[in-house]
């Protein structure tokens, strides 16, 4: 019964720190793209399938289209990667 409460507890911190996390990163963004808009800077983001360019005026340039790939190789989810080649 107690490693079910422990599992329980666990789990319930786990997704309070990633709510705490997601919280974090809404408020980091959306504070860069208000000093960004200050400053006068552009600010790139994908929007659909295209990277545009949002000037602080408000005019949008669409820099280019991104096509999603299919990977041709199947991946689970938790699948480490190994970018260094096996000799």
């Amino acid at each position: 019964m107690s490693k079910q409460v422990s599992k329980a507890t666990q789990r319930i911190k786990l997704r309070q720190e990633r709510i705490s996390l997601v919280r974090a990163a809404r408020r980091a963004s959306s504070r860069a793209v208000r000093i960004s808009t200050a400053l006068q800077l552009p600010i790139q983001t994908v929007i659909g399938q295209a990277i545009v360019l949002q000037n602080a005026d408000g005019t949008t340039v669409e820099l280019k289209k991104v096509q999603q790939v299919k990977s041709q190789v199947p991946l689970s989810k938790g699948t480490k990667l190994c970018l260094i080649q096996k000799d």
